[in-house]
């Protein structure tokens, strides 16, 4: 029985400290969902600026790649983001499946996938797939991605014809 203690703790304290539902909670999730549809936007617009402004202008700004840190700050997604673009002539970016937890009036955890095809000006075409998580900060400009995680789900196996 000692060991249900933590358990009972933890779903209690979930209990009390989870947002109410409906109201704000459903509509802070609602921002987050559009959020994100609007990064998508920016992404297939190739708006660059639009989509770094999307980014939290924050010292504990990072980004996770599939397992290690890619970037540990704004600045450094920015140099990336601007030494991607030129290479780039089209991109097709859809999310999927989201799910948000709202933490606080300031915070919000948001799970998602996402497809995306890059089209680069040599002509090579990239298609990716896989999985967000992040978090995200209101600001006075609103939602901003203030740390996350990127991964690229791995290509499935060949089926039984291609083998």
């Amino acid at each position: 029985m000692p060991r249900l203690q933590p358990i009972v703790v933890a779903l209690l304290l979930t209990v009390l400290t989870a947002p109410p539902s409906g109201g704000e909670s459903s509509g802070t999730e609602a921002e987050i969902v559009a959020f994100f549809e609007a990064y998508a936007a920016h992404a297939v617009a190739l708006d660059w600026e639009g989509l770094l402004a999307l980014y939290a202008d924050d010292a504990r700004f990072h980004w996770m790649e599939s397992g290690h840190l890619a970037y540990a700050d704004k600045a450094s997604v920015v140099e990336h983001i601007h030494t991607l673009a030129p290479m780039i002539e089209r991109l097709a970016f859809d999310v999927s499946e989201p799910r948000v937890l709202v933490l606080s009036e300031e915070h919000a955890h948001a799970s998602l996938r996402f497809r995306e095809t890059v089209t680069l000006v040599s002509g090579e075409s990239i298609d990716l797939e896989g999985a967000i998580t992040a978090l995200l900060v209101r600001t006075a400009e609103g939602w901003r991605l203030l740390s996350g995680h990127t991964s690229i789900s791995p290509p499935p196996p060949p089926s039984d014809a291609e083998a």
